[in-house]
């Protein structure tokens, strides 16, 4: 199985675009593929894109969180058939947010672009959430970091990886 790392930030000039994850996705021709995640997060619109190729990607999708999956990160996971957290990871949501300026009009097309995106990104999360609509909300608005035990607890993560146990060996004599 071919793995992926995204160990970097989603989209922006040095982190993972969806172009290179595209790529990766039309390399392995629907094969079983793995991605790895340790990242802060990124660009809502990258992440978006990731977790919409990987949806609809023919082949099985395993999420491996190795130890950080923040904000669009956490997007990215969910469009994974399997997703792992390593013993030990964060997952961490939030509200969109952006640095913008200019005039009042800006700052209010703006929050109301948020807004939308928020909305967006609750529909995603409600595909894996085990709560309502109104308890993910809230977890969005008040920035909240779930241990690998929690991100299981919600829905967010099936397995937590232990110790790698061995599966072969060889004695030399």
């Amino acid at each position: 199985m071919n793995t992926l790392l995204i160990y970097s930030e989603i989209g922006g000039m040095f982190g993972t675009s969806s172009q290179e994850v595209a790529n990766f996705l039309h390399q392995n021709d629907n094969e079983p593929v793995e991605i790895r995640i340790n990242s802060v997060g990124g660009y809502i619109t990258e992440g978006v894109a990731i977790y919409n190729l990987l949806k609809n990607y023919q082949g099985e999708v395993n999420i491996v969180i190795d130890s950080l999956c923040a904000s669009i990160a956490t997007i990215v996971a969910l469009g994974g058939d399997n997703i792992r957290m390593g013993l030990g990871g964060l997952f961490m949501i939030h509200n969109p947010w952006a640095m913008v300026g200019g005039d009042s009009e800006d700052f209010r097309k703006e929050a109301d672009l948020l807004d939308k995106m928020k909305s967006q990104l609750v529909s995603i999360y409600m595909t894996k959430f085990n709560g309502t609509e109104e308890e993910i909300i809230k977890m969005m608005d008040s920035e909240t970091w779930l241990s690998d035990k929690e991100a299981m607890a919600y829905g967010f993560v099936n397995t937590i990886e232990q110790d790698l146990k061995m599966s072969a060996s060889v004695k030399y004599d």
